[in-house]
């Protein structure tokens, strides 16, 4: 974190210094947000404790339900007079709501209680609240340069800290196992419209991995979830304070 804000300042200043005149702003954001997950999982008889003869279409379901949350904070901006390039940070508090499913699904041959081949399912489910610190830094580009507002594209990335996470699950040892990372890093994009005063910003944002333990310790052993990533997008309305 030390290293990430150190070098966001020497950016900032770089950028200062070797621009003739830099025009300066910040305001207040507040938005809404809509978050799902998605995951790298598979599942392979290797993970059955059985025969591979006595196992046959294998197969996994992955779903994700979007629930909405909000999201606030500030941002201070800095862009020289004669140039459309831009460079954006700030601080933004996030809260994320979602559910995601894993369902393995598999038929199983029954030789010992009259032959037959019968379903099995095993499901994970996962509840997730996210309150998530965000700090990003995002490079812009002004589509219009007008004085009165600006149509701006931008990209970044931002490291992100979890100031919630309950997904706990204690191992053999009576350990605690936690099933999400409490700091990560996230890349976004979007667009922003500024008007004046008013701004207007929608973005997509990406996280690295965010999974923390072992897969066999917190999923059911016929599932294997090497990655998950945690996706939102969100709208938000600021205004410009100075």
């Amino acid at each position: 974190m030390k290293k990430y804000l150190l070098c966001t300042f020497l950016i900032i200043c770089s950028y200062s210094i070797n621009a003739q005149k830099i025009k300066i702003s910040y305001g207040g954001l507040i938005g809404i947000n809509n978050s799902f997950m998605d995951s790298k999982a598979y599942i392979s008889q290797d993970y059955l404790s059985m025969d591979p003869a006595y196992i046959r279409n294998l197969s996994l379901s992955k779903t994700s339900k979007i629930s909405f949350g909000y999201n606030l904070g500030f941002y201070i901006n800095a862009q020289p007079e004669n140039s459309r390039l831009s460079l954006e940070t700030g601080l933004l508090i996030a809260n994320l709501n979602n559910s995601y499913t894993l369902s393995a699904s598999w038929e199983q041959y029954y030789a010992t209680t009259g032959n037959y081949w019968g379903p099995v399912n095993e499901t994970e489910k996962i509840i997730n609240g996210f309150i998530i610190l965000n700090i990003p830094l995002i490079i812009g580009y002004d589509l219009i340069k007008k004085n009165n507002y600006k149509f701006m594209v931008f990209a970044g990335a931002a490291p992100n800290i979890s100031m919630k996470n309950d997904h706990m699950k204690y191992d053999f040892s009576m350990q605690e196992i936690y099933l999400y990372k409490p700091f990560y890093l996230s890349y976004h994009s979007g667009i922003s419209l500024n008007f004046n005063k008013i701004l207007v910003s929608l973005k997509y944002d990406r996280s690295q991995n965010i999974k923390k333990t072992m897969s066999r310790d917190y999923f059911p052993y016929s599932m294997n979830v090497e990655k998950l990533y945690l996706n939102f997008f969100s709208i938000s309305f600021g205004i410009k304070l100075n």
